[in-house]
């Protein structure tokens, strides 16, 4: 891994980096220096070591465990008691005009 990294970046030209890039990549690896590339005399990308993998990935499956706790029973209906039904038709009745007997005759 890293052992130093340089102060100063080295600067190489792009043609040299293209000549001797794997020793140039083995280079940056073991000593964690960068290496600045330009074109022209200009800075075009740079070089640097990887950072260290991680030492430990977090399983997701089960990761909160222990974190929640079901109290209820989801097994069981919500309210047995109460008449999901009605409650539901005695609602809608109210968005519905009021009726008269009239509305309700059998047309002859």
């Amino acid at each position: 891994m890293p052992q130093v990294q340089d102060p100063l970046p080295e600067t190489m030209p792009a043609g040299e980096f293209k000549a001797k890039c794997l020793a140039i990549m083995d280079r940056v690896a073991e000593t964690g220096g960068q290496v600045i590339i330009t074109k022209y005399g200009h800075p075009v990308a740079a070089l640097v070591p990887c950072p260290p993998p991680a030492t430990e990935v977090p399983e997701l499956w089960g990761s909160c465990r222990g974190e929640i706790t079901v109290t209820a029973d989801l097994t069981e209906p919500i309210d047995a008691e109460r008449d999901w039904i009605s409650d539901w038709e005695a609602e809608w009745d109210e968005f519905l005009p009021e009726t008269t007997d009239s509305d309700t005759a059998p047309i002859s």
